[in-house]
């Protein structure tokens, strides 16, 4: 029975792989690093059967793309890297039956908005990497579904206006860093945010 429970296959120059490249490591692998590759695309068949994955890198490629389904087997993931991409836009049902996942990292991408949607079936997650992207406006739909979140990084955006209600949902929230924004960003009453 293969044991393997961590792989790294990240400096490879990889833009794509087949569909069974993991075949065997279904229900033991639970490390996989694709990080510093070439892939511009994340398909829906690449970790289909990885049911034991809780941790995927996928940092610094040239991802513009990901499949809406892609994630959509990694019930037991908790760690999702997508950090130093090239992200625009994701389907809103991109991180679908991802209930265990506790970091997302989102910084560096070219984001200008964020969807609530994203976020609906992710009710754990604990810490949210939204840095250096281009965010512009703040509004409390965002984070409707993030009450449990602890660490919220939106530094190195382009945050000029955040809502009155922006963090009212968060009930653990311990981290919030809005280090340079813009300038010119409109007051907010920081006091409003409950913690308990």
């Amino acid at each position: 029975t293969p044991r393997l429970e961590t792989l790294v296959l990240a400096q490879n120059l990889l833009s794509d792989i087949a569909s069974n490249v993991f075949e065997g490591l279904e229900n033991v692998l639970s490390n996989l690093n694709l990080g510093y590759n070439k892939f511009n695309i994340i398909r829906s068949y690449y970790f289909q059967n990885l049911y034991s994955l809780k941790t995927l890198h996928l940092s610094s490629n040239k991802i513009s793309s990901i499949q809406f389904n892609s994630f959509v087997n990694l019930e037991n993931l908790e760690r999702l890297f997508l950090d130093d991409n090239c992200l625009v836009n994701l389907d809103w049902r991109i991180f679908s039956k991802l209930t265990k996942l506790i970091v997302i990292n989102l910084g560096k991408n070219i984001l200008i908005k964020l969807k609530s949607l994203w976020f609906r079936e992710t009710p754990n997650l604990k810490e949210l990497y939204l840095n250096d992207n281009y965010i512009s406006f703040l509004t409390s739909e965002y984070f409707e579904y993030l009450a449990n979140l602890e660490l919220l990084n939106l530094s190195n955006n382009k945050i000029k206006s955040i809502d009155l209600n922006c963090f009212q949902n968060f009930k653990n929230l311990k981290s919030l860093n809005l280090n340079d924004n813009n300038k010119e960003i409109k007051f907010y009453n920081f006091g409003r945010i409950r913690l308990e």
